[in-house]
């Protein structure tokens, strides 16, 4: 590995490390005859993007530019290549080649005072990793001379490398390029098969613990932890506030003993702290891209920022650019397009969304869009499977708009820029690395072949000697004399495809002969019945020469045995079209537009033709056509697709900015003579008005005048409610709703993943729900934080935080948490204990920040600032009542333990989430003050609910328990009026305190009922209109809005939904037109591609029991799908613990 790394001519290695060149040793033999000076002739030279040199010369001189020009003299000495007719560029840059750091990752985890996570290996350097050959082939066959290596392995994974792309035995003249260097840091990629066969815990402080497994990486920190999204963003925090901190202690007084753990990676991470080092954010999606930068910006904010993105980045266009410019970002975008999506059935059909279709549809836009919109882009192969492919990629984002100046610059200028080298490499000027591909044509054509390249001033892709003799026909003359004559306008015509070889020859045609037919009188015949004979079948062809004579004198003729390869061809002819009597053997061999042939007979004559090309003939009536009607053809529609401009969310019922089609209603808005249900002390107005202004509740009364420009609303018939609020949601959460990889995660935080393209938003509206506090899965005792937001469609995830929402937490009680025998707690006593030790280890934290805070100057510089830990942090402002704690709890006997442990800790439970069993204790929890939010009449799902009631909520009301019902699942929370009207039937409630349990009740349990919740004066205008009573069963929603923006309207969603369907339509004929014209993949031919029982593409019948358990959950999402539901959506009572993806469920709760 190391000798790919000093043979590499450039050596970027990290600021504190000496950068160093192997030694060469003495040659053994024969000096090399290269004289490393070189003159490129006559070729068209694009110096740069909008540069171009015709006829120009190249003058090359030990491995740099010397000069270029169109009117250069030759020195003495210097090899010439005419490259006449060819094109030379620069060769390209790839920005971000990702290389397998797993080994490096490994020996860093085995050093002392490695970091106790095995995916935070920062101190791992690209320098010791090896470019396999045939990644180093591949790139350098598409055009890439230079590539940044990263390491690819774990999420602070290391820090880069920059390489010149040769190999060992080239020999190619050492120059130090410089350049910056960047750690690579992105959320881990989930690998769920991990989750397997864990080994059971050991209980803390007792011996005799199993054995541990074999691990394969990173010694004893070998963890399942971080096994969720946020779980990685939470440890990615973790790690920068960590290196801040031992930023600190380095810092301090050199008396001071500097703590030694986590030394290595720490200080590899300190260059980003002062701006030496950039920082790469690794973004799998155009969510990630915002979350990374937005962490980056908090954590180091003087680190250059570079994103590598993941092709998607369209789909957020607008939020992305203006975020790169507040950052001031670069991107580096790989070109690796989505296949039209496989539709061989209408089963499949509909399960493709809107969303997939736009994405394969304006996929190639990507780059165009970004650069048009004034953003830095770089092009790149990371993330294609087949590097290859480049340059097809290429010309396809060239065919949906990308100029040819545009490619070149991303791919040459831009990256040089990126990687600080734009003064060495980049463009073909005076001074800079001779870094030179050489182009048989057009060199953004995909079917262009570089013929040539030049690495460092080192020939490395040689080019032919002369052009291989190509397919086509050819004129054969000959001066010598054979024994006949030969064919008039014999041509000889080459196909390597089926390696045929053929001759033909205009015939001589003889003058026709009248024949005059004797007059004959008819003869009757006598009917004679035909015998039939028996049909034999035989490979004997008709004689075709008794039909239409000779084939040798039909003017073609077809070699047998014959063999064509490069520049060569040979077979077997008839003799007469070429002078010979008999069969004759036939050679020859050329370059580009001619050749010289052989004839030899049987009795060892032998004649010379030559071959001339004959374009006249190759030119076909229909090619001149073409081109005739050229200007006639239409442009290709998708060089202009980039300039549509595209909603947000892409797909069903997204927005388009700044589109009046689709924009929000908002401003002054007036509900006139409604039913109004305020919930506050005005009560329920009937005929009432409602006035709306900048997002706020002006006036709720009856006759309001209409202000001047106000949206007025006819209410007549109408009922006004609050907007809905779930106080139990996980719906649009990214990446996993819980992190179960350790029993307390209070670290991580569902904020960090809010997901606002989930379209349970927009179903969920259309239910009349306004906000959600979005809540961690009951994985584990204590889980992560919370986060509360109002549904704002078509915005970005910010813009969905309820900002002025206190902070909570998610803990959990029951069967979820103990399910797990992989870690401790594994028994309800062992979560309490746990509950309790948790505490304990938060207050001694904030004892010790107490502490050195209380220190003056003179001992605070002797001692060592505490180290930041937001596990710890999080649990002390819990035990200071400054988060509030939502507890996922069923039975009577741990809901009591809970509340017994916030008192003995000094706070208070905010809501105890499901209490199904909350009916036995309703009295103690109304005493500790604890909320309940509860389900409605869901019980008997699995054991520990077995007691619960439909009485349970009305019960807990009564008693003095601020009560709520929430849905915990993506469908139910669609319906929660309908929950809420379950109250009357069972335990019978008003219809007022009914409709409060989703309403007034969620807010003063979230502590946001000042901002909504009711409809009062000053309050944030979140309601919903229904065209009925909003508790009745044939009531339904008929506009929704949040802050005083209209965010769903029933007639509104009619046309989008005919425009949604005209849409689909479009593209799944478009998509079906692309498969036709490229042939099905082998796919969409297997029997039942996509659904029913023929799902499984031909793979017959399963084998074993995980393969059937497969096939079976796989029916039923394709079940689900047929009936119109999302195979995926959390349901209720899993509280984010069912599994949500198709792996077969396992013993530790994984999701």
């Amino acid at each position: 590995m190391l000798l790919n790394r000093v043979l590499a001519l450039a050596a970027l290695v990290v600021a504190h490390s000496s950068s160093a060149h192997a030694q060469q040793g003495p040659v053994n033999g024969m000096r090399p005859s290269d004289p490393a000076r070189h003159a490129l002739i006559g070729a068209k030279v694009i110096v740069k993007p909008g540069v171009t040199i015709e006829k120009a010369t190249i003058l090359v001189r030990d491995g740099l530019i010397e000069a270029v020009g169109a009117d250069l003299a030759i020195p003495a000495g210097y090899r010439v290549f005419d490259l006449t007719g060819k094109t030379v560029i620069p060769a390209f840059i790839e920005a971000a080649l990702a290389v397998d750091s797993a080994d490096a990752s490994a020996a860093a985890l085995r050093a002392p005072a490695a970091h106790w996570n095995q995916n935070i290996t920062p101190e791992v350097s690209a320098v010791t990793l090896a470019i396999p050959d045939a990644t180093l082939d591949a790139l350098r066959l598409q055009g890439f001379a230079i590539a940044r290596v990263i390491p690819e392995d774990g999420i602070f994974r290391g820090s880069s490398d920059l390489r010149i792309l040769a190999r060992t035995t080239e020999r190619v003249t050492q120059r130090e390029l410089g350049g910056n260097t960047v750690q690579v840091m992105g959320p881990r990629s989930m690998d769920f098969s991990q989750f397997g066969g864990m080994p059971n815990p050991a209980t803390p402080g007792v011996p005799g613990a199993p054995a541990a497994p074999t691990i394969p990486r990173g010694g004893d920190r070998e963890s399942r932890y971080p096994s969720s999204l946020m779980g990685s963003y939470a440890i990615m925090r973790q790690t920068l506030l960590d290196a801040a901190w031992r930023n600190e202690c380095l810092a301090a007084t050199p008396t001071t003993t500097l703590p030694a753990e986590d030394m290595n990676a720490l200080d590899a991470l300190q260059p980003l702290l002062t701006g030496a080092h950039g920082i790469m954010v690794d973004a799998s999606d155009e969510l990630e891209v915002t979350r990374l930068v937005q962490l980056v910006q908090t954590h180091l904010p003087k680190s250059a920022i570079t994103v590598l993105g993941n092709g998607n980045e369209f789909r957020a266009q607008a939020e992305l650019v203006a975020l790169a410019n507040s950052a001031n970002a670069s991107f580096i975008v790989p070109l690796e397009f989505p296949q039209a999506p496989d539709l061989v059935s209408p089963m499949a059909a509909d399960s493709v969304s809107l969303r997939d279709l736009m994405t394969w549809r304006y996929a190639a836009t990507n780059a165009k869009r970004f650069i048009n919109a004034g953003a830095t882009v770089a092009l790149t192969t990371h993330r294609m499977q087949d590097k290859s492919a480049f340059r097809k990629r290429l010309a396809e984002a060239m065919t949906h708009g990308l100029s040819a100046d545009e490619a070149l610059a991303s791919i040459t200028t831009t990256p040089a820029r990126l990687l600080g080298i734009d003064e060495r490499v980049g463009t073909i000027e005076t001074g800079k690395i001779a870094n030179l591909v050489i182009a048989a044509g057009d060199p953004f054509e995909a079917e262009t072949k570089f013929e040539g390249m030049f690495v460092a001033g080192a020939l490395v892709v040689a080019m032919p000697d002369a052009p291989v003799l190509a397919a086509g026909t050819f004129t054969a003359t000959t001066s010598a004399t054979t024994p006949k004559p030969i064919a008039n306008e014999l041509r000889i015509v080459i196909d390597p495809k089926d390696s045929s070889l053929k001759a033909t020859w205009t015939p001589v045609v003889a003058a026709p002969v009248e024949v005059v037919e004797p007059v004959v009188e008819p003869v009757v015949e006598p009917v004679v019945e035909p015998v039939v004979e028996p049909k034999i079948e035989t490979d004997t062809k008709p004689d075709e020469s008794k039909r239409d004579g000779a084939r040798s004198k039909d003017g073609a003729a077809t070699a047998k045995r014959s063999s064509v390869t490069e520049g060569r061809a040979s077979g077997l002819f008839d003799g007469v079209p070429f002078g010979f009597e008999g069969e004759v053997r036939v050679s020859l061999a050329g370059s580009g537009d001619g050749a010289t042939m052989t004839v030899e007979s049987a009795d060892g004559t032998r004649v010379t033709f030559s071959l001339v090309r004959d374009a006249a003939v190759e030119k076909k009536p229909e090619d001149a056509k073409k081109k005739d009607d050229s200007t006639e053809k239409k442009p290709d529609e998708r060089s202009t697709l980039w300039k549509d401009a595209l909603p947000f969310p892409l797909g069903e019922y997204g927005r388009i900015p700044n589109d009046p089609t689709t924009a929000a209603i908002t401003g002054t808005v007036l509900v006139k003579d409604a039913t109004i249900w305020t919930l506050g002390a005005q009560g329920t107005l009937t005929d009432g008005d409602l006035l709306v202004r900048d997002g706020k509740i002006i006036e709720v009364a009856a006759d309001i005048m209409l202000p001047e420009g106000a949206t007025l609303i006819n209410g007549r018939g109408m009922h006004v409610t609050p907007g809905l609020i779930d106080c139990h949601s996980h719906t649009g959460v990214s990446g996993g709703v819980n992190e179960g990889g350790q029993a307390c995660t209070a670290e991580v935080w569902i904020g960090d993943c809010i997901d606002p393209t989930d379209i349970e938003w927009y179903r969920q509206l259309a239910g009349g729900l306004t906000a959600v506090n979005q809540l961690h899965g009951s994985a584990n005792p204590i889980g992560g934080r919370n986060s509360v937001v109002k549904i704002r469609w078509g915005e970005g995830a910010d813009a969905f935080r309820f900002t002025q929402a206190p902070p909570g937490i998610k803990f959990a009680l029951g069967e979820n948490v103990v399910r797990s025998k992989s870690r401790y707690p594994s028994s309800r006593m062992g979560v309490a204990t746990f509950l309790d030790d948790s505490f304990t280890a938060a207050r001694e934290y904030r004892a010790k920040q107490v502490a050195y805070a209380a220190l003056d100057a003179n001992a605070r510089a002797q001692a060592l600032p505490p180290r930041p830990d937001l596990e710890l942090e999080t649990l002390a402002e819990i035990i200071e009542s400054k988060r509030l704690v939502h507890c996922h709890s069923y039975r009577q006997d741990e809901i009591l333990m809970l509340l017994r442990t916030a008192e003995r800790f000094g706070f208070r439970v905010a809501t105890l989430q499901h209490v199904l069993e909350g009916y036995k204790v309703a009295a103690e929890i109304a005493a500790h003050g604890a909320g309940a939010s509860s389900f409605s009449d869901w019980w008997a799902y699995k054991v520990e609910v077995m007691d619960a009631i439909p009485w349970n909520g009305a019960i807990m009301n009564k008693a003095g328990v601020l009560v709520s019902f929430n849905s915990d699942s993506d469908e139910l929370a669609r319906r929660m009026n309908m929950e809420a009207a379950k109250a009357m039937r069972y335990g019978g409630l008003s219809p007022i305190e009914a409709l409060k349990l989703v309403t007034l009740n969620p807010a003063k349990q979230l502590r946001i009922d000042t901002f909504t919740g009711s409809i009062e004066v000053g309050k944030d205008a979140d309601f919903a209109v229904w065209n009925g009573d909003p508790l009745s069963a044939f009531s339904r929603c008929e506009q929704t809005w949040v802050d005083g923006v209209r965010r769903y309207s029933r007639d509104e969603e009619t046309s989008l939904q005919a425009k949604v369907v005209t849409a689909r339509g479009a593209l799944i004929a478009k998509a079906t037109s692309n498969a036709d014209d490229k042939g099905k993949s082998a796919d969409a031919s297997a029997a039942g591609a996509a659904g029913g029982r023929g799902g499984r593409g031909g793979r017959g019948r399963p084998t074993s029991l995980l393969e059937s358990m497969l096939e079976s959950r796989e029916d039923a999402l394709w079940l689900r799908i047929a009936r119109g539901q999302d195979p995926f959506s959390t349901k209720p009572g899993d509280c984010g613990c069912a599994p949500t993806s198709d792996v077969v469920p396992v013993a530790i709760i994984n999701n």
